[in-house]
């Protein structure tokens, strides 16, 4: 297991790493995996450290297919080559000197007497209290349980099923405890459980999608019947399983916890009791809401968790730390403004935001604040970074950093390169898609720059884009994408590749827009273009499962073909959905007439 905090050249016998080892071990199958996990105090600790300062935990495997004694030669080896931090002869928090069993240990007789004697005293050390349980089991639930989004293959199910098959069942060829069977069980026991079903049976309401109430029903199962939606889909949208109903909402008429109620059923400007204190529901999006305290006023954020219960909203910035580090990595001068998630480097003159989805939506900021940090930017280049950007493209978001503050490592002269068409489609959108913000989109033309046979920058050219407010004319041409290889800086590139279009390719007109969340338009005034006088105003994308979706997908016209009243707006509708915008910085138009 490797610190990736602490990067540079690690030797031994052999051995390269490019960061810092912390532990060494052996095993079989997913044993790498289940390490992580472990319960020594020691080495839990030291996991726990890196996860919460937010430092990636790489676990890397050395050799394999390996037999048991030779594997155990190898970890002592490595061991005694890299040394324990317990010895202090190294930096590795293994408590033994490797092999199976533990060796050379450094728990004396006398410290596991204690361990052993503090268990035995302590009548509840294995019974937990009813809190410690509570936070167990939260910590379990959705997407913090290791299996949240998988799925056992098909070859798992078969060879579970045969270990728990004929003879290999547990209760194979015994009869039921105390020779109980199920057919004699009295008319006593038939009638309490009647009427434990009769008590437990539920009333439930049926509302439109456009929160109408239309009909109750004295149980689940008769609105089953009635409107042959199946009992467990209605259950589920009570519980507020059911994000977006296709037909109806229901919810549970009676229920002791208001906590439980469907709280996707609960409207704005709704009282609700949380924690036994009364709140008024101001606004909110599929998994938060923004609440007014009766007591006081005060505005908390409330997060749902399985729409059953709230608590209030998790302020984890971790990814926020991680691109703190990687800028420490780079730079020496880095300032860390946390309130306004922002990164200063003073001797670079650069300000790096970090822009998280949720707080930065029109629930809490107004739509140019995010604009107004170009705008009031003097003498710094200013660089806004989105939450799921920085997730789903880490790589390219830490290639473009670089090559912002210069500090790209490949530097490759155009005048070396060969400009070619690229005519296979697959090729160019492999490239976008590896090296470019935005991904793939297609294009008419693209143009590919090669060093040594090798594809090191792209250029793509298209029609105007409906989605922009274009309308394509005879000769009219938009430069779509432009992007190079992760960590290849090509000097003279776009030039190179720009000149080509417009030397065997006829434009009457020829656009592009520059993000200003990455760009203040440098690059097409050295390519010729001049800025629009066209009005900068900041776009705006609808946070959908934590992710940006373009709006162009949600007109109005797209909204009320698809059931949604035609009295209200586009984002009157969107909001009732649950979906908030984000706004950018907006672009800038560049042209180029012929």
């Amino acid at each position: 297991m490797l610190d990736s905090s602490k990067e540079g050249k690690y030797i031994y016998n052999g051995y390269i790493l490019d960061y810092e080892p912390f532990y060494i071990g052996k095993g079989c199958g997913k044993r790498f995996k289940d390490t992580m996990y472990d319960t020594t105090s020691f080495k839990r600790n030291k996991i726990e450290k890196l996860k919460n300062n937010g430092i990636k935990i790489i676990t890397l495997k050395l050799v394999e297919n390996l037999s048991n004694d030779d594997a155990i030669n190898i970890e002592m080896e490595l061991i005694n080559l890299i040394g324990r931090r317990d010895l202090k002869m190294g930096p590795l928090i293994n408590l033994t000197d490797g092999g199976e069993g533990r060796t050379n240990s450094t728990i004396s007789i006398e410290t596991r007497n204690k361990i052993s004697k503090t268990k035995r005293d302590n009548p509840n050390y294995w019974n937990h209290t009813e809190e410690t349980k509570t936070n167990m089991s939260i910590n379990q639930v959705g997407y913090k349980n290791n299996f949240f989004g998988k799925r056992h293959t098909q070859e798992t199910k078969v060879n579970h099923s045969l270990k728990i098959s004929g003879s290999n069942h547990p209760m194979y060829g015994k009869k039921n405890p105390g020779g109980i069977i199920k057919k004699e069980i009295s008319q006593k026991m038939l009638d309490v459980l009647k009427q434990n079903s009769l008590n437990s049976r539920k009333e439930v309401i049926m509302f439109s999608l456009s929160m109408d109430k239309l009909c109750e029903f004295e149980s689940v199962k008769e609105a089953s019947s009635h409107t042959k939606i199946s009992e467990s889909v209605i259950s589920k949208s009570c519980r507020g399983e059911i994000k977006k109903p296709k037909r109806y909402y229901f919810k549970y008429k009676n229920m002791k916890d208001a906590n439980k109620q469907n709280s996707y059923l609960i409207k704005d400007g709704d009282e609700f009791i949380h924690h036994n204190e009364k709140y008024i529901l101001f606004k909110r999006n599929v998994t938060s809401a923004i609440c007014i305290q009766v007591s006081d006023g005060e505005h908390k954020t409330i997060r749902y968790i399985d729409c059953k219960s709230l608590e209030i909203k998790d302020t984890n910035d971790s990814d926020f730390q991680e691109l703190r580090l990687y800028l420490e990595s780079i730079l020496d001068d880095v300032e860390v403004h946390q309130e306004d998630m922002m990164l200063l480097s003073e001797s670079n003159k650069i300000k790096i935001f970090y822009n998280k989805l949720h707080i930065n939506s029109d629930i809490f900021k107004d739509k140019k604040y995010i604009f107004n940090r170009y705008e009031t930017r003097g003498e710094y280049t200013v660089i806004n970074i989105f939450e799921d950007t920085w997730l789903s493209k880490k790589d390219i978001v830490k290639s473009r950093i670089r090559n912002a503050l210069n500090k790209t490592e490949i530097k490759i002269y155009a005048r070396k390169c060969v400009v070619k068409v690229i005519k296979d489609a697959s090729v160019s959108k492999a490239f976008l898609a590896e090296n470019h913000m935005q991904s793939w989109i297609r294009s008419k033309l693209a143009l590919g720059l090669y060093y040594n046979d090798e594809l090191v920058s792209i250029m793509a050219f298209g029609s105007l884009r409906k989605n922009l407010g274009q309308s394509n004319k005879d000769g009219s041409w938009e430069l779509l994408r432009f992007a190079s290889k992760l960590g290849v800086s090509v000097i003279g590139g776009a030039s190179k590749l720009f000149k080509y279009f417009t030397t065997h390719y006829e434009y009457n007109v020829l656009i592009s827009y520059a993000d200003r969340c990455w760009s203040n338009g440098e690059l097409y005034q050295k390519l010729g273009m001049t800025i629009s006088k066209n009005k900068i105003m900041p776009s705006y994308f609808y946070i959908i499962d934590g992710v940006r979706k373009n709006r162009f997908a949600f007109r109005k016209d797209i909204l009320v073909s698809e059931g949604f009243d035609s009295n209200m707006t586009e984002v009157s509708i969107q909001h009732s959905r649950g979906y908030y915008r984000i706004f950018d910085c907006g672009c800038f138009k560049y042209e180029l007439i012929k």
